[in-house]
């Protein structure tokens, strides 16, 4: 493999993004990826961001509580934040 090509699958592993929203109680209620490629998400804070304007999504009650968690996994590492938010 050319050091183009790992180089460029380096950058796609590193800009995945694996989000999962759940209620207060532990129920897992969505869960889906982010990408640099398809939602122009390069950074955990940029995908953190998205995850939360995508609770506008939620129909429900506006005091439920949501926790999202945000996960970059590479080769060498797991990074992971979670949020506790309510839908607005």
């Amino acid at each position: 493999m050319g050091a183009k090509a790992k180089k460029r699958t380096a950058t796609e592993t590193q800009s995945t993004f694996n989000i999962q929203v759940c209620s207060k109680d532990g129920r897992l209620l969505s869960e889906y990826t982010l990408t640099q490629h398809d939602h122009d998400v390069s950074t955990i804070g940029a995908a953190e961001r998205c995850a939360y304007e995508n609770l506008a999504n939620y129909q429900s009650d506006p005091d439920e509580q949501f926790v999202v968690v945000v996960s970059e996994e590479t080769l060498t590492k797991l990074r992971q934040v979670q949020t506790n938010c309510r839908s607005e």
